[in-house]
């Protein structure tokens, strides 16, 4: 992590975790995520194509958004700290 990258952090996690999870995961990742594998399989599959399965996926993959804005919470953070730490001995 880079002092831009820090600060564009320190501006996003001001939003808290759980709207950070809303947004980037459920809404960002999941749900997009859930559209696009629907159109593909549309594309892919005309014929056999199936309603039930585009809400499956609806609701499938912003769970998995769930996990994946977690994940890239705690991953950011730990970056985050990282840099702080060595941002802090570099002062003195």
């Amino acid at each position: 992590m880079n002092a831009q990258q820090a600060l564009r952090w320190e501006r996003t996690r001001q939003i808290g975790r759980r709207k950070f999870v809303l947004y980037y995961g459920v809404l960002g990742w999941g749900l997009i995520c859930g559209i696009l594998y629907s159109f593909i399989d549309l594309l892919l599959h005309k014929e056999s194509f199936s309603w039930d399965g585009f809400m499956i996926n609806l609701i499938v993959f912003p769970l998995g958004g769930i996990w994946m804005g977690n994940w890239l919470w705690k991953k950011t953070e730990r970056g985050y700290g990282q840099y702080m730490k060595t941002a802090k001995e570099d002062e003195e």
